[in-house]
């Protein structure tokens, strides 16, 4: 059995304007960025944890804490026309979790972590947006972003990580995979039901590094590592979807003594997927991830 307690005392004064820097009178738009205010916040944490081995190689744990996030300021009212109102400030996110799980090694040569959690929010802080954008009949400009309290949530997960060790060919081979479900939704009146945002519903992990020996002082060897993921919203309005996507690299060199040489690969099958899309009535912005890249490494240690 295990436990800790924190008592964190935040105080945050905050004061901003913009004004012409040759005249000091207040720039265009200035009432959106003349912003006064100040938050003080006192909260206690606490962790408890209880741990079990029923073998020596296995641990079964249980653990339940707390948390917080301090509030803030956000730094653009944005513009007097827009239809959703940018709040000066937001208040301090809290939240009690829970967890079980396993950690231990399930063959002699597999080590496995798994887990079950259930994240209970109060306030919690999300990302928004004040609804103008380029060629709206109400607030013609640019958006403006804002973080804000949406309320209680109540999200949940399951997580699973392994590590596996082989003999392949006269080299040793480390093979991970991990892999996690997400879910749950957020509550209150105005959000009800909504999931959270940049949440997938599923991501995956792999990473395999394999060395061989070719001389007895030059190793081998070849990394190959791969991430993906599926489901999900990027925006509390739900729209637009967050894009699913895999995504690999690779790198193969060898290494003798301080010296290494390596060819490595970013995005090595050159996969396009959207990072951020903001889709408007009369356009879409969007940022992409890079493409594939890629280069000749070299390596010098001391």
């Amino acid at each position: 059995m295990s436990g800790d307690l924190r008592v964190t005392h935040d105080s945050e004064d905050f004061s901003t304007q913009r004004v012409d820097f040759g005249t000091g009178l207040p720039a265009a738009n200035g009432v959106a960025f003349d912003i006064t205010g100040s938050q003080r916040d006192t909260r206690t944490s606490y962790t408890v944890t209880a741990g079990y081995k029923p073998i020596a190689d296995w641990l079964l744990y249980a653990k339940v804490g707390t948390a917080f996030r301090p509030g803030g300021f956000n730094t653009s009212l944005g513009d007097v026309r827009q239809p959703t109102p940018v709040p000066t400030s937001y208040n301090s996110e809290t939240l009690t979790a829970y967890e079980v799980g396993f950690k231990g090694n399930v063959l002699s040569n597999v080590y496995l972590t798994a887990d079950v959690y259930d994240n209970e929010f109060d306030n919690l802080i999300i990302q928004g947006n004040n609804g103008c954008f380029v060629g709206s009949p109400i607030c013609p400009v640019q958006q403006t972003a804002f973080a804000f309290n949406a309320g209680p949530a109540s999200l949940w997960g399951v997580e699973f990580e392994s590590t596996s060790h082989f003999d392949i060919l006269g080299g040793p081979l480390q093979l991970t995979l991990s892999g996690s479900r997400q879910g749950g939704k957020i509550g209150g009146t105005i959000y009800n039901g909504r999931r959270q945002p940049q949440q997938p519903d599923w991501t995956a992990t792999l990473d395999a590094y394999y060395t061989h020996p070719i001389t007895e002082a030059v190793t081998g060897f070849f990394n190959f590592k791969g991430n993906g993921r599926w489901g999900g919203v990027q925006e509390v309005a739900q729209i637009p979807l967050l894009d699913d996507y895999t995504d690999f690299d690779a790198r193969i060199g060898v290494d003798w003594g301080r010296y290494e040489v390596a060819l490595h690969a970013e995005n090595v099958f050159n996969t396009t997927y959207v990072v951020f899309g903001a889709p408007t009535a009369t356009n879409n912005v969007v940022r992409y991830n890079f493409p594939r890249t890629y280069g000749l490494q070299l390596r010098y240690s001391w």
